[in-house]
């Protein structure tokens, strides 16, 4: 696939529906992420199966599709530089909600925000 995402923790308004759109996205990111605990989101990553220390405090994935993601935590997001299937990036996500708090999935490539469903509807979608 070879598709870059971040995982945002974020408290959106209540009512936000999913996929927003880039420019909404942008604004919302600004005025609802949180900032980040470093050492907390690397534990919690780490916890994933298949996750390993990377290079100068990454976290390298490799799924058992062998799907490879190099995950880095910035101060408001996880940088997911991604060669894996969806499934397994709602795999991580979800292992980070569960730790962290609601993280939501920025599309760096349409820029658009997602939770969960809305990120594996898009992936799912005919081309």
């Amino acid at each position: 696939m070879g598709y870059d995402i971040e995982l945002i923790v974020m408290n959106p308004a209540a009512g936000t529906t999913f996929p927003v759109e880039p420019a909404a996205a942008d604004k919302l990111i600004v005025q609802a992420a949180l900032s980040l605990d470093a050492d907390a989101v690397r534990t919690a990553l780490l916890a994933v199966s298949g996750a390993r220390p990377g290079p100068e405090g990454a976290v390298d994935y490799v799924g058992p599709a062998l799907g490879y993601a190099r995950l880095t935590v910035k101060p408001k997001a996880v940088h997911v530089d991604n060669n894996c299937s969806p499934k397994e990036l709602l795999r991580i996500q979800a292992a980070l909600t569960k730790a962290i708090g609601t993280v939501f999935i920025r599309d760096l490539q349409s820029r658009q925000l997602h939770d969960a469903d809305s990120f594996m509807n898009w992936w799912t979608k005919p081309l």
